[in-house]
């Protein structure tokens, strides 16, 4: 009852943001939902004990390196050397779709390895906004979170989920794919996937 009543207020939120301007962040209502939920339990120690808080830690650490990047300069100098974007309105509007997002297809894909995909985008987002994107470019956004989703299926260090489950795995006696197991397997899918992504969203 009260995971569906948080997913009721959360879809709730969103329509009327989008009718009235009223929004509630999801983290503030993903809260109440938990605490209540915490809250009328009767194993709340249990629960306590048993979350993992190594993946709590390693996820905000990461969002703290990826944060201290972009504030140093570093990331956005890195982000320079791709092609830039086209934003003026002179092009063919297809002609500016099919470059800016090949662009972000393969910087989202290609950077997530290194950075993990959702840190990535978090950065990313901020530098397609001084770049000139905004609430209406909705392809390339529509195109950074697709790129985004199927960077972790070309490496185990796509994704930190699949770092994540890779361990938890092993701490359990199951056998995990190997990185050029994974990867012959994820390159295919990838290539795939990037292809019909990109067909759909720009044309």
């Amino acid at each position: 009852m009260v995971f569906v009543s948080t997913i009721g207020a959360i879809i709730s939120s969103e329509v009327t943001n989008l009718l009235f301007g009223i929004h509630i962040d999801i983290e503030i209502i993903s809260l109440i939902g938990a605490t209540v939920l915490y809250l009328l339990c009767k194993e709340r120690i249990t629960i306590l004990r048993d979350v993992n808080y190594s993946v709590l830690i390693f996820f905000v650490d990461m969002f703290i390196f990826t944060s201290a990047l972009w504030t140093s300069g570093l990331t956005p100098n890195v982000l320079n050397h791709f092609p830039p974007f086209i934003l003026n309105n002179t092009s063919y509007e297809t002609s500016i779709h099919l470059h800016n997002n090949a662009i972000i297809s393969v910087v989202s894909i290609t950077m997530s390895q290194i950075l993990s995909n959702v840190p990535f985008v978090a950065i990313y987002n901020l530098f397609m906004i001084e770049n000139g994107f905004d609430k209406d470019d909705i392809s390339p956004y529509l195109m950074l979170a697709a790129a985004c989703t199927i960077a972790g299926n070309l490496t185990i260090f796509g994704a930190v989920s699949n770092i994540i489950i890779m361990q938890t795995a092993e701490s359990r006696g199951v056998k995990v794919f190997t990185f050029v197991e994974f990867f012959k397997i994820g390159s295919m899918i990838t290539v795939l996937n990037v292809i019909v992504y990109y067909l759909f969203l720009t044309l």
